[in-house]
């Protein structure tokens, strides 16, 4: 299951998308379930827009509009009635999100998660 964080503009974790399925995000077209999860890096955040989507929204699945290209990924997602996140990847998986609507606007940057290695033994 692909994670994307979604970061401020200087990088301080706010919440993660996380999108159903095994398949990488950096090829094809597809609508996939994607829902907002996990806490800010920071408790200063939590009035921060992302974060009162993720709370309002918490485990509330959302269609996300996936669509890759060469040069990268652009992923819609309408959140709620009246708002909507849109996040755009490059091929590296390093991106820009952004959330206009009910819940404010705002913008920050954002990554494709790394998972953990896998430990030995």
């Amino acid at each position: 299951m692909p994670a994307i964080a979604l970061d401020t503009p200087d990088a301080s974790l706010l919440c993660f998308v996380l999108v159903a399925g095994s398949e990488t995000l950096l090829e094809g077209s597809s609508i996939r379930q994607c829902i907002l999860t996990g806490p800010p890096q920071n408790a200063e955040f939590l009035d921060h827009p992302i974060s009162l989507a993720r709370t309002e929204q918490l485990h509330v699945e959302h269609k996300a509009n996936v669509h890759a290209t060469e040069e990268g990924t652009d992923i819609a997602v309408a959140i709620a009635t009246s708002a909507f996140l849109a996040i755009s990847l490059d091929s590296s998986g390093q991106g820009r999100w952004t959330l206009s609507g009910c819940y404010g606007d705002s913008a920050g940057v954002c990554h494709l998660a790394k998972p953990k290695p896998k430990e030995e033994g």
